[in-house]
């Protein structure tokens, strides 16, 4: 509702700013009230948002941790191996079924944390 009425108020604005003529805009008034306006709606909506929302969440670490080590984006990692077909882990299946790495080989390539951002 808050950005439906900020866009409405920036509608408002632009039809203002091109009704006026030279130096002279009557719709100065009604610019600067839909220009206040917004300002205020989205300073609210922030300050609920983070009160009723933001504040007091934390990370489950466990969570993410098992999420990230289980992701199947790893795989790029390990084009070869195809774990999916098999219903089980890509470090299980490249270390125990098929043979193709020791677990330090796996653990050295397939670093999670390392493929998040961008390489030295």
């Amino acid at each position: 509702m808050v950005c439906g009425q900020v866009m409405g108020n920036h509608v408002a604005i632009t039809v203002g700013g091109s009704n006026g003529h030279f130096e002279l805009n009557v719709f100065k008034p009604l610019m600067a009230n839909a220009l206040l306006h917004s300002i205020r709606l989205l300073g609210d909506a922030a300050a609920s948002f983070e009160k009723n929302c933001v504040k007091g969440i934390q990370a489950n670490k466990e969570r993410i941790s098992k999420l990230l080590h289980e992701s199947l984006m790893l795989v790029t990692s390990l084009n070869p191996v195809n774990s999916t077909q098999e219903g089980c882990s890509l470090k299980e299946a490249a270390t125990t079924k098929l043979g193709v790495l020791t677990q330090e080989e796996f653990e050295s390539l397939v670093v999670p944390e390392k493929m998040i951002g961008p390489s030295d």
